[in-house]
């Protein structure tokens, strides 16, 4: 028996990991000081005509401006929406609850980015029928300054060098230079012959010299 409930409760968790929703976070890792940020969270692989949850941390220094829903069968108005201090310090809570008209439901919000340049941590959690999970991810508040060590954004070659060196041109492929053709030179066993037979053609020419003179 005990095996018997064992088995079946890691049937339902196998069941729960596959088919178990998932948040996409589109959001920029990057952002200047004070600009405003656009930030929409996708509930994928929600059970559509069910309710659901999708609830963001943000640090409580950071105002959330407005927000918008599309995805929910509920009119924004109608769609739950709470905000409270997380037991995460210095965070706070916004959460939205909803029944879900399609299986991608999202939420997206506007906030302004800190005046000062620093890292700020966000953590999502979502609840469906199917179960729950979280997701966290990181906001970088700074310029963009040349100089820093990071090729980014309109950084190139051209206009930061410091951060996005040029590539190294290869090296010329050396030409290798024909080399001249020499005329082909006469072994030395032709030298020989050639000599023995200047030496016999001048034996000849002095014997009949010789034998001229006895005439």
């Amino acid at each position: 028996m005990k095996k018997l409930i064992v088995l079946l409760v890691m049937s339902l968790l196998a069941l729960s990991a596959v088919f178990a929703a998932s948040v996409g976070r589109d959001m920029p890792a990057r952002v200047d000081p004070g600009a405003e940020v656009s930030i929409t969270l996708t509930l994928n692989g929600a059970p559509a005509g069910e309710g659901v949850a999708i609830e963001d941390t943000i640090p409580n220094t950071i105002s959330l401006k407005s927000w918008e829903i599309s995805g929910s069968e509920e009119a924004k108005d109608d769609v739950s929406y709470a905000t409270k201090a997380s037991q995460k310090e210095g965070f706070d809570r916004h959460s939205w609850a909803f029944t879900a008209s399609s299986g991608s439901p999202s939420i997206t919000y506007k906030i302004d980015a800190p005046s000062a340049e620093g890292s700020h941590e966000f953590e999502t959690r979502w609840i469906t029928s199917e179960g729950f999970s979280k997701s966290s991810a990181t906001l970088n508040v700074r310029t963009v300054t040349c100089g820093d060590g990071i090729c980014e954004e309109n950084e190139n070659s051209d206009n930061c060098e410091a951060d996005c060196p040029r590539a190294e041109a290869p090296a010329p492929t050396p030409v290798e230079e024909p080399k001249p053709v020499e005329a082909p030179g006469k072994s030395p066993t032709a030298w020989i012959i050639a000599a023995i037979v200047v030496i016999i053609g001048i034996a000849l020419i002095v014997m009949y010299q010789k034998k001229k003179q006895q005439v």
